[in-house]
């Protein structure tokens, strides 16, 4: 690959998508995440086990696209944080559910507030164009989840 073809990569919307996910991941990270004794993966865990309500491991598994180990790992951790309780289904004993215990619940408030504060304030930036933004947002979601790609690996 040539120094040109790099630098049109490096410029393309899907590196420049990437850059932006990648530093708004970092901020969280060091600026809250950390504060609450977090990993990303494990605010991910508590946002899906919230979201979904009960949810199965591998059902959070699933709608994160994360491995069964990992998501056990990041319930293991969780659960010796205190943020997370685990109980067998009553209709399928090889099922474990998910639920935020109130300290999980609280902490995932506090953390979700002070992420929504931070980027909402870099969102403003936008200024008017913030609507077209989200709206743009939307499409491409849709897009991706209909492209011959992600029907392909199931991702639709």
């Amino acid at each position: 690959m040539s120094g040109a073809d790099s630098a049109s990569i490096a410029a393309s919307e899907v590196f420049l998508l990437h850059e932006i996910v990648t530093a708004f991941d970092r901020i969280a990270r060091l600026s809250y995440l950390n504060r609450h004794g977090l990993s990303f993966t494990e605010f991910l865990v508590m946002m899906m086990v919230d979201q979904l309500g009960n949810p199965s491991q591998t059902e959070v598994g699933r709608m994160l696209d994360f491995s069964n180990s990992s998501v056990s790992q990041k319930v293991t951790s969780l659960r010796e944080k205190g943020m997370v309780q685990q109980e067998r289904d009553p209709k399928s004993s090889s099922t474990v559910r998910l639920n935020l215990t109130p300290s999980g619940q609280s902490t995932l408030g506090v953390v979700y507030e002070e992420l929504s504060t931070a980027s909402g304030r870099i969102f403003a930036q936008l200024g008017d164009g913030r609507a077209d933004f989200q709206a743009a947002l939307l499409v491409l979601r849709g897009a991706l989840r209909e492209s011959p790609e992600a029907k392909a690996i199931g991702l639709s």
